[in-house]
């Protein structure tokens, strides 16, 4: 089977003046759970369709729309019938060389807005990510030093336009609750195989479960046994598609013991059965 996989994020070359990871990206299908990283994050659809969960929220992108990610929120993109987009991924650290105030602000990311102004900023945005396009697959000389200036614009519309200011009691809180939930990602990424129960969870921030749940829903937008069965639920369709392995055991490898609740995860994602997609990528 070929692999269906697409996992954006991950080992990022800085292209632009190493400065920022530019991409245009082919997807036939893919599925990235719940994931944050260090970048701002541009994605702009040329067609096909993208699902963006974030936090509370959920995106359905299609050809034409855009939508920006701050760095370190929680996220998670699926595409049932894949996509070509854009792609462009600036660093915080990178951000930071630019405007040494990136700290203090946020970046606002409504693709579905109607205001006037915000929709004539993001029209702006586009606009430079299609002469990106057009400037990495020309030969010109001066190719590099285009990008570059292309990438200085884009940084300056997404900090007048998109974002705004953060209070400094804001900033601690949020790189508190950062660190304490990288601790439990982790946590979950090297133990989702086993048996995890939330008392071991709760264990790795030394909280009460309760007061852990009630943490975890809070800075995340889900409940924590959710997320840990859509982390285990990603790792069954990257076997599921890459592999012929049968599906009882890979359910086993991957801890989802109740057959009935990855059926139940594995129809209200993919709006399919796991035969049926094994039978669709042949």
């Amino acid at each position: 089977m070929d692999d269906q996989r697409h996992h954006p994020y991950e080992n990022l070359q800085l292209n632009i003046a190493g400065h920022a990871h530019y991409e245009y990206a082919e997807v036939a299908r893919s599925y990235v759970p719940m994931h944050w990283h260090g970048a701002l994050e541009l994605i702009y659809i040329l067609s096909g369709e993208l699902t963006v969960e974030t936090e509370q929220r959920r995106w359905q992108l299609h050809a034409g729309q855009c939508i920006c990610i701050s760095p370190y929120v929680l996220h998670a993109t699926i595409s049932l019938s894949g996509n070509t987009a854009l792609l462009l991924r600036i660093p915080t650290e990178e951000l930071g060389d630019f405007a040494p105030e990136t700290r203090s602000r946020q970046f606002i990311r409504d693709a579905a807005t109607t205001n006037t102004t915000m929709m004539a900023a993001i029209e702006r945005v586009k606009q430079k990510l299609l002469q990106m396009q057009h400037t990495a697959s020309s030969d010109s000389p001066f190719r590099d030093i285009r990008m570059a200036s292309l990438l200085l614009e884009i940084t300056y519309l997404l900090y007048e336009e998109f974002s705004c200011p953060v209070t400094e009691g804001s900033i601690f809180r949020r790189e508190k609750n950062r660190q304490r939930l990288s601790a439990v990602i982790a946590y979950t990424e090297a133990h989702y195989q086993e048996n995890i129960a939330l008392n071991d969870a709760a264990a790795t921030l030394h909280m009460h479960p309760n007061s852990f749940c009630r943490f975890f829903k809070e800075n995340t937008g889900v409940t924590y046994l959710n997320y840990l069965n859509e982390y285990r639920l990603s790792k069954v369709y990257e076997d599921l598609v890459t592999t012929d392995v049968a599906l009882h055991e890979i359910l086993e490898k991957h801890g989802f013991t109740n057959y009935k609740l990855f059926r139940h995860m594995f129809a209200e994602r993919f709006h399919t059965t796991p035969g049926r997609m094994r039978e669709e990528l042949r």
